[in-house]
């Protein structure tokens, strides 16, 4: 049944496609009318060369056709979050001007970097450093700074087919503490040490925090272990969870490397898998 419910949206997704998307100037659309997520709508006007514009009516979505121009993931304004000025403080523009000084490019998460947008690239003006790329939404925005000089900031080395990607490294690591943990429990069992009660829930404990653990990092560091991953190979598939951003976040990093989103999955209580399919 769930396959067959999933085959009537993908129907569904193309024929919004083929109808709406096709080089018209600009395009109203009801979701409700497509039965899809305005996530989804959003998703297929990006992959197509369209821009959100301000609706008319809430119960609809508005684009405009930005075609040839390179698919940037666009928001009518007010769609994404800003750190408020009067909660700026001196401590954070002294910790953005020590990551500029220290560093050729980066990326700044405004909610970590606790900083509005204008302060941040006037900061990063007055040091030699400009906007290279930025992903946002009504989470957060995290830019990337680069110093001028550098003429491809996105550019970042392919790695071979054989090495392995962030979340397999995540997952190798939970295998091995999970193994060694179990391993340890059944043989305090077998001899009947108290162990045995401590190593059991030790293993389910350690292992659901080492596959959440890229959580408990900044979200700028968040974003570069995420880019990371999308190296060239014809599919990428991230777990929501390891991150902590939200489907649009994703979506516009797989965008800087060519890829496009393709679907979106289930692993039980791991939660959602986003799946992306290299274009470009």
């Amino acid at each position: 049944m769930k396959s067959i419910q999933e085959s009537e949206r993908d129907s569904l997704r193309w024929r919004l496609r083929a109808e709406e998307f096709d080089g018209k100037p600009q395009v109203v659309v009801a979701p409700d009318r497509w039965q899809l997520d305005p996530l989804s709508v959003r998703q297929i006007a990006w992959a197509e060369g369209y821009a959100e514009i301000a609706a008319p009516h809430p119960a609809v979505l508005s684009f405009q056709c930005i075609r040839p121009d390179p698919n940037r993931w666009t928001h009518p304004p007010g769609h994404r979050y800003d750190h408020p000025p009067d909660e700026a403080t001196p401590a954070a523009e002294k910790r953005l001007r020590a990551k500029i000084q220290n560093r050729d490019r980066f990326w700044v998460s405004l909610r970590d970097i606790k900083l509005p947008r204008e302060t941040v690239l006037r900061t990063a003006e007055a040091h030699g450093m400009r906007l290279a790329w930025e992903l946002g939404d009504e989470t957060d925005q995290i830019l990337l700074l680069a110093k001028t000089t550098i003429t491809d900031p996105v550019a970042q080395p392919r790695r071979g087919s054989l090495r392995p990607s962030s979340g397999m490294l995540i997952f190798i690591g939970a295998f091995v503490f999970a193994a060694v943990c179990l391993t340890g429990a059944l043989l305090a069992y077998h001899d009947r040490q108290p162990a045995a009660a401590v190593l059991f829930p030790c293993a389910f404990a350690g292992t659901a925090a080492i596959l959440t653990f890229p959580r408990l990092l900044p979200r700028s560091k968040r974003a570069s272990l995420l880019l990371r991953d999308f190296d060239g190979r014809p599919f990428r598939t991230v777990l929501t969870v390891w991150f902590g951003f939200t489907v649009k976040l994703l979506c516009q990093a797989g965008e800087i490397y060519g890829y496009r989103f393709r679907q979106e999955g289930n692993i039980g209580m791991l939660g959602t898998t986003i799946t992306f399919q290299r274009i470009r």
